[in-house]
């Protein structure tokens, strides 16, 4: 069945010095902030654990920190063992002999959205922030005093290296230790006031870079004189900006879109970024925060919108390369509407010998009161006890925010016996005193060959948890990475399926798993465990849940041709529809969703590696599934309030302005008649639905006001079928029969 697939690309322009074509253009996307996912204004970091901190900006391939001068990290990729930062520290500025500016250590530093200044005297030292690389800048704005060529001088710090030169005019090419050329120094321009424009020279010698320009050229020159060389990449690694780990939340009271990403600068350090856009998909869009000091690396993010306070709250994992054994938790909270770019964070403490990994977070409803968001994590001693990991709960109060002691999801310590991970929380709880529920893996160490299992729990926000509940799989096989989501009581997850093995990356079978937990309920309902697909190397990255009809969910998932697709699901577990979200010629993986309720539609996001690393956006809609009202009727009305789409549990049909208290009957058929009562006393009245394809037909009676509702769940076998309904009602009086009828009410369910 055909699925509807709007798009938005948010970043579709390629870096200049990887491909030669003009960006391309998205009507109402700013091609500064809506194409370009990696680029993200200077802001101050604060240091965590004693490292890091300072002024960070990025770019399509590159970050840099500014401070003295511009320390530039080219982004190298995953495949890359470490970065290369390259620094750059002016050492002098002379015209002549002389020197052309104050002392250099002890220039004013200045800093905006998309620059940094160095001021000394007359003398302006500038970086600018742009897509492709940061501008560097000397601006004198008055005539120096002394004659001369004017002489700019910077110390280079970095494993990179660049071949000696004498005076030329040309870029700079910096090489890592394999040959591969990493950053480009770019060939330096002189422009006057009336952008008159004379080009530099350049020389390479023991560990430094001179810019000249003649005496004659600066003696013409009408000043402010601009000195304009770029420090760009010029090469980048396989998958290096490739947009991983991709998370997608729906703030309601705004009508934005949040989505959470990251990058590889290097192998052992990722990059964090979350990026705001309405969720119509028209318009720009901003970057709201961005994790990207080179101090740590974001190894996992979640983000959920906590309805209570009206807030986005980013929960991640940061892990200290000089202590690679541990990772923090840490979580961003950042109000709705507000398109500033932020940098903080708040941290959390933990036991020194632990580490914390895997962070997932769920919200709750908007226009909710419930104002607290459930992180769930796993920890482990990497040195102690690095097989026996444990999952945890943490309740945030994001009002105040603060955050509560952790709390086990499984009960009990996993000791020397079990070993837990991968917790998934659904999106976000009805609010109020509502509960999350949790879904995790656990691997029982000391049973011979046992398999992992997924168990179930529900956290209250008070931090209350019910005992674990295993799902019901037909397989003894390994049950992996559930992802979980529903409201009220209703839930689905899916799974992966792998045989035994030491290492497992991906899943041979992926798997659906209805179930249902009530609030206050000790325990949950298993009703159905269905397959999703077969055949492959496949991994479920995530899933959402429709709130309207509280019937349908969307997986997003991938296998390891790096394909991705989507999935619709009924509420009996089975798949209605599967759209395909990219299949090209580049990769793509992780795709994530979550619902719109106001429009009932899904969003999912999810990454390619095409030119320019750009992460799409996409509507996925449930197919129309029309119901109308036809026919002629001798008394009542036919209607329906349910929702039509197959895999609907809530359909129903009602009755109104009959009699209180009569009985009726619903006739349920697969075609329509229209064939006259008269000759069974039923004057003026018509049968509708066709007699020799009739389903079924349901006894009621009316309610005090005269109206009836029967509930007919549309399972999602019935994909395609047009079902006809006709009520017949006792009406003493109206006829010799004593009966009347509606007119007829068609359902196309899709």
């Amino acid at each position: 069945m055909k699925n509807t697939l709007n798009t938005l690309t948010l970043a579709v322009c390629a870096p200049a010095w990887l491909v030669a074509q003009e960006p391309v253009s998205i009507p109402g996307v700013s091609p500064d902030l809506g194409a370009h996912p990696f680029l993200s204004p200077i802001r101050t970091v604060a240091p965590d654990q004693g490292v890091g901190g300072g002024l960070w900006a990025s770019g399509a391939g590159y970050k840099a920190r500014f401070d003295s001068g511009v320390v530039f990290y080219p982004v190298l990729g995953k495949d890359a063992p470490t970065n290369l930062p390259l620094r750059w520290t002016t050492t002098s500025v002379r015209v002549g002999e002389v020197a052309a500016s104050g002392p250099l250590q002890v220039a004013q530093a200045h800093a905006s959205d998309w620059r940094f200044e160095l001021r000394r005297g007359d003398i302006v030292e500038a970086y600018d922030v742009r897509d492709d690389g940061v501008e560097q800048t000397f601006v004198l704005n008055t005539r120096p005093a002394a004659g001369g060529d004017l002489v700019i001088e910077g110390a280079i710090d970095s494993e990179l290296s660049a071949a000696a030169c004498d005076w030329r005019h040309g870029e700079v090419v910096f090489h890592d230790s394999d040959g591969n050329a990493r950053v480009r120094y770019g060939a330096a321009v002189a422009i006057d006031a009336h952008g008159r424009r004379t080009p530099m020279e350049t020389r390479v010698l023991d560990g430094k870079i001179g810019l000249r320009l003649s005496s004659r050229a600066l003696a013409e020159a009408t000043f402010p004189l601009t000195v304009d060389p770029l420090l760009a990449p010029v090469a980048l690694s396989t998958g290096s900006g490739y947009a991983g780990t991709i998370g997608i939340v729906r703030d309601d009271v705004a009508n934005h879109l949040m989505v959470v990403y990251r990058r590889a600068s290097a192998g052992t350090d990722y990059d964090a970024f979350a990026r705001v856009i309405d969720d119509s998909l028209a318009g720009g869009s901003s970057t709201i925060w961005t994790d990207i000091d080179a101090s740590w690396s974001t190894d996992h993010t979640s983000g959920a919108f906590v309805g209570g306070s009206n807030k986005y709250i980013i929960a991640l994992e940061r892990r200290f390369p000089a202590n690679n054994n541990y990772s923090w938790i840490r979580y961003h909270l950042h109000a709705s509407a507000d398109l500033n770019t932020d940098t903080t964070v708040t941290l959390v403490n933990k036991p020194v010998s632990e580490t914390w990994t895997e962070p997932d977070v769920g919200g709750t409803a908007s226009f909710t009161t419930g104002g607290r968001a459930l992180i769930a994590f796993k920890s482990e001693d990497p040195v102690g006890a690095p097989f026996y990991g444990d999952v945890y709960g943490m309740v945030v109060d994001t009002a105040a925010n603060t955050y509560g002691g952790r709390f086990y999801l499984a009960g009990a310590a996993s000791g020397t016996t079990y070993d837990r991970g991968g917790p998934s929380v659904n999106k976000e709880s009805d609010g109020d005193g509502a509960s999350w529920v949790v879904a995790f893996g656990e691997y029982n160490r000391a049973a011979l060959s046992d398999d992992w299992d997924v168990a179930v729990v529900r956290v209250t926000p008070a931090g209350s948890v019910t005992s674990r509940a295993y799902i019901n799989s037909p397989t003894s096989e390994h049950k992996l990475r559930p992802q979980v989501d529903g409201r009220g009581g209703r839930y689905m997850l899916v799974y992966g399926v792998a045989s035994p093995g030491h290492i497992i990356s991906w899943m041979h079978t992926l798997r659906l798993n209805r179930f249902d937990f009530a609030e206050g309920a000790a325990s949950p309902i298993f009703r159905r465990d269905s397959l999703l697909r077969t055949g492959a190397e496949l991994a479920a990255s995530d899933i959402a849940y429709d709130s309207n009809s509280r019937s349908h969910w969307v997986v997003g998932y991938y296998n390891s041709s790096w394909r991705t697709y989507a999935a619709r699901i009924g509420y009996d577990s089975r798949v209605l529809e599967t759209a395909t979200l990219y299949s090209g010629a580049d990769s793509s993986s992780a795709p994530a969703v979550c619902f719109d309720n106001d429009v009932r539609e899904f969003t999912v996001a999810y990454p390619t590696t095409g030119a320019g690393y750009p992460l799409y956006v996409r509507k996925m809609i449930h197919p129309s599934s029309p119901v109308s009202v036809s026919g002629t009727g001798c008394g009542g009305v036919i209607a329906s309030n349910g929702t039509s789409n197959a895999g609907s549990e809530f359909f129903n049909v009602t009755l109104s302005n009959a009699a209180a208290g009569a009985s009726a009957v619903l006739l349920t058929s697969l075609g329509q008649a229209d064939l006259p009562l008269d000759s069974i006393g039923m004057t003026g009245c018509h049968l509708l639905v066709s007699p020799a394809n009739l389903l079924f037909s349901l006894n009621t009676v009316t309610g005090g006001t005269g109206a009836a509702s029967i509930n007919l769940p549309l399972p999602s076998a019935v994909a395609g079928v047009d079902l006809f309904f006709q009520w017949a009602h006792v009406a003493l009086g109206a006829n010799p029969a004593n009966l009347r009828s509606t007119p007829r009410l068609r359902t196309a369910v899709r």
